[in-house]
């Protein structure tokens, strides 16, 4: 009998985002997020799926216990080639302070070992089983996963997007005719709410426009988007243009590598000794915390609501036979997770379960 086991992240957020799966004849992990991974499920692990460069999804590759492990066994690991790239950056940029010279070998060999993968691409993993990465929108290079099992035809969101009016904050799912899904896995994270996305940007404009706020702090994966709202707002754009801060130069060399152009606009510049143009006043981004008030990475909600979550299942599944398992929610938005969706899919009555930390048959 196939077997789901949910793990809760290894850091402070406490989400269920690492997801063990037997399908009798491998051993699946989506994304490795966990410390709390049961050793002899890693030992037996036959591949690994990173989504995306978050921490709470991959952070137990530098799980010393996990990576010793890993080191001497056959598993493979897969990611976006983009998603590879950002997380041999930020561990070379930030993360490996916290590790000795002989840990920062190990995990080093290690993430070089992860193989980067093609959007869209069908790679075959045995004579049975293969899978592709569809973009998920969630940051540049994130993906959802599509597993083609022997038991189970599996697609796994990850953390995953959609705004009607920026392309690359929006999810792209090409199954063939012949990929069936018998489980979603999905993104959970805002699946109560739908006022999100324009709330919160609502509070950074009047903090610019009646306080006077111009410097703000904003992790890599969202200075793009956090600049494509401002010169896209009709009371910032004629004002303001947005200022990256050099520290951010290795993020952006890493998009322009894979062909995306951090500096859609005129209005978007990197920090430089230069004059800046006159006119309109900078606001200026860094990576670096100077208050709450001025942490603009809640603005950008990258995870989809209900209503567009609700409009892929509509359009892309059948309801009587795919099967709905909810995870990478917020404790207090779980309780009511299951009433929006039975109140809200009046056309289709899903099979919906919120998943738990353990295991679940399926």
């Amino acid at each position: 009998m196939p077997v789901l086991k949910s793990y809760r992240t290894a850091d402070s957020s406490n989400k269920i985002t690492t997801y063990i799966y037997d399908d009798v004849t491998s051993l699946v992990a989506f994304d490795f997020g966990s410390k709390d991974i049961a050793l002899n499920d890693v030992k037996n692990l036959d591949y690994i799926f990173i989504t995306h460069e978050h921490s709470d999804h991959f952070m137990g590759l530098y799980h010393m216990q996990y990576v010793d492990i890993l080191l001497n066994s056959n598993c493979e690991i897969y990611a976006s080639n983009v998603t590879k790239d950002l997380m041999i950056a930020i561990f070379e940029n930030s993360l490996k302070v916290s590790f000795d010279e002989r840990s920062i070998k190990k995990i080093r060999e290690l993430l070089s070992r992860i193989k980067g993968v093609l959007f869209f691409e069908k790679v075959k993993l045995t004579k049975d089983t293969y899978f592709r990465l569809f973009p998920s929108g969630h940051t540049y290079g994130s993906s959802m996963i599509y597993y083609y099992g022997k038991t189970n035809k599996i697609l796994y969101t990850g953390d995953i997007d959609y705004a009607s009016n920026d392309g690359d904050r929006q999810y792209r799912l090409d199954l063939k005719e012949n990929e069936t899904v018998d489980y979603i896995i999905a993104d959970g994270t805002y699946l109560d709410n739908e006022q999100f996305k324009d709330e919160s940007f609502s509070q950074i404009r009047d903090s610019i426009l009646k306080k006077g706020f111009d410097k703000f702090y904003c992790k890599p994966e969202k200075i793009i988007f956090f600049s494509k709202k401002i010169i896209s707002s009709p009371k910032l754009s004629d004002k303001y243009f947005v200022v990256f801060s050099k520290e951010f130069k290795w993020y952006l060399s890493i998009l322009r590598k894979y062909n995306f152009d951090p500096f859609i606009t005129d209005q978007i510049l990197l920090e430089s000794p230069y004059e800046l143009p006159g006119g309109k006043k900078a606001l200026y981004v860094s990576s670096k915390r100077i208050d709450e008030q001025t942490n603009v990475n809640s603005i950008v909600g990258l995870h989809i609501s209900f209503k567009d979550f609700a409009y892929m299942l509509v359009e892309q599944f059948n309801c009587a036979k795919t099967k709905i398992l909810v995870g990478h929610y917020n404790k207090e938005s779980k309780k009511n997770i299951l009433g929006t969706f039975h109140s809200s899919l009046e056309t289709c009555d899903f099979d919906v379960t919120v998943l738990e930390e353990g295991e679940l048959e399926l």
